[in-house]
């Protein structure tokens, strides 16, 4: 996922979320509008030793 292009989701309440990831991070979406939920995305700790 790049940064640049999020859409972040609007919804005063939404209903559900599901979470996704990419190989070095993971987010939430919101199931009514399928936008990132926003400040839910977290980078994976990757240091040099674990790969």
């Amino acid at each position: 996922m790049n940064n640049n292009d999020i859409e972040y989701c609007e919804c005063k309440n939404s209903s559900a979320v599901y979470s996704q990831n990419d190989d070095f991070m993971w987010w939430d979406r919101c199931c009514d509008c399928n936008k990132v939920i926003e400040d839910s995305i977290t980078y994976f700790n990757q240091s040099d030793e674990d790969y």
